[in-house]
């Protein structure tokens, strides 16, 4: 989904960071469900934090290939723990 929030970001003219600023998620927020959100992950105040970073330089000397990079195609989760539906993944 992050890919299409930068594309959104594009067509909108809008720095990327900005554009999740936003959107980020902040308590005392509720979700369309009706749930109000009491202790999300700080989104807001890190995205604040890390548009004030530099950018580190690219690295053009490895291949990309996404199976090599942390999390890979295959090992971000195993389904363990996972809940369709509820909290979370229901904004997305």
């Amino acid at each position: 989904y992050e890919l299409q929030m930068d594309k959104l970001a594009g067509a909108l003219g809008m720095d990327p960071v900005r554009l999740r600023q936003i959107n980020a998620v902040r308590e005392g927020a509720s979700l369309h469900t009706g749930q109000v959100l009491d202790s999300p992950a700080p989104v807001a105040e890190l995205l604040e934090r890390l548009a004030r970073m530099p950018l580190p330089p690219e690295d053009t000397t490895t291949p990309r290939d996404v199976r090599t990079l942390p999390g890979g195609l295959s090992n971000t989760s195993h389904g363990e723990g996972v809940v369709r539906g509820v909290g979370y993944s229901v904004i997305i």
